[in-house]
């Protein structure tokens, strides 16, 4: 149980090494810098964890079957070319 403890706060230790280093090179070392960094961090790991969300549930969309009307279509492939043969018919 200790062991554990222990690695966990040197990865924890590790990161948070990392992060400071990166972001003295990259803002720089005044201060509030490192409060600067930590939000743009922040930020970027919600849009990042979004847009993952929004892929998710593009992906789910896309593998499940839709009922368009009397029949029954598999992609939107399938709908869009049966729709574009009826608006080219005569009235």
């Amino acid at each position: 149980m200790i062991n554990r403890r222990n690695e966990q706060e040197n990865k924890e230790g590790n990161q948070e090494r990392r992060f400071r280093s990166t972001a003295r090179r990259v803002i720089g070392e005044r201060k509030g810098d490192l409060d600067e960094a930590a939000t743009d961090a922040m930020k970027l790991r919600i849009h990042v964890k979004t847009q993952e969300a929004i892929a998710t549930d593009a992906l789910e969309l896309i593998r499940k079957t839709y009922r368009f009307g009397e029949k029954r279509y598999s992609s939107r492939k399938d709908l869009y070319l049966r729709s574009n043969t009826r608006s080219f018919r005569c009235r």
